[in-house]
């Protein structure tokens, strides 16, 4: 999703370089295989992503919820006009009806998992870290932004761990 929003982005705007992501703390955020993959997608899609700032639990989804209020709504006027929405593909037909909902773009987008590069790698205590910036020795992450100097992860470590990550891999796949 992030690689599918910043194609767009550069595509609309091609003079963007650089970018700072900041999400809640969804599982599907925050993980160490999207934390891997950023470096490569950052050289794939031409646009340098620095940083990766987790929001505390329960704090800064409030710009989020306004946003989704307004999309929810949206949907339940197409609901209630006697329209289905049973699939990804509807709701963007929802979302795009009567004009759409103002400063929004949807898409349904398809994974394509043979462009898959990295395997389940395993971070111990990545849910710990709240702020992550994306180095070219590597990646120096922090528990709160600003305190301390952060922990270097060098690009050594990181290759390391995608190793042992395919490693761990290929030993359940034989197992199946």
């Amino acid at each position: 999703m992030i690689e599918h929003v910043l194609t767009h982005l550069k595509k609309s705007q091609p003079s963007l370089k650089e970018v700072f992501l900041r999400s809640d703390n969804a599982g599907c955020y925050h993980c160490g295989p999207l934390m891997l993959a950023i470096p490569s997608m950052s050289r794939r899609i031409g646009v340098t992503i620095r940083r990766y700032d987790f929001s505390d639990p329960q704090s800064g989804k409030d710009i989020c919820d306004r946003r989704i209020a307004t999309i929810k709504s949206h949907m339940c006027r197409y609901l209630n006009e006697g329209n289905d929405i049973n699939s990804a593909s509807d709701m963007k037909r929802a979302l795009d009806s009567y004009g759409g909902v103002k400063g929004c773009c949807v898409a349904v987008v398809n994974v394509d998992m043979a462009r898959k590069e990295t395997e389940h790698q395993k971070w111990t205590g990545i849910q710990f870290y709240k702020n992550f910036e994306f180095q070219r020795s590597g990646i120096r992450v922090w528990k709160t932004y600003g305190i301390g100097k952060g922990k270097q992860i060098h690009n050594q470590g990181i290759k390391r761990m995608a190793r042992a990550a395919r490693k761990n891999w290929s030993n359940c796949t034989r197992r199946i």
